[in-house]
């Protein structure tokens, strides 16, 4: 769940034409915890599953933070009058 969430915080950033490419854990990163976990736990090794299962929800949940807080400080930054790209309101003149 928290991994589709980081995905939708980066393209819904993008959309609003505001790059997002902070994060401690993207997309090939959450892709290597789990192909890991999986295969160390096909090896017999017990609790794996979970540890890894744990550590990409907690890492995914934390980028989705990291993410969010980045697109908040971007969009708030000076200059910018917080409306969305080609508002009429927000730009003076």
């Amino acid at each position: 769940m928290t991994g589709s969430l980081v995905s939708y915080a980066k393209a819904r950033a993008e959309g609003l034409g505001l790059r997002c490419d902070v994060g401690l854990i993207e997309r090939p990163e959450r892709m290597l915890i789990s192909l890991i976990a999986v295969g160390v736990s096909g090896l017999g090794v017990p609790y794996i599953l979970n540890v890894g299962l744990w550590a990409l929800a907690a890492g995914s949940a934390f980028t989705f933070w990291q993410r969010v807080r980045a697109v908040y400080k971007s969009a708030k930054a000076p200059g910018d009058e917080g409306g969305p790209p080609g508002d009429q309101r927000a730009e003076k003149g």
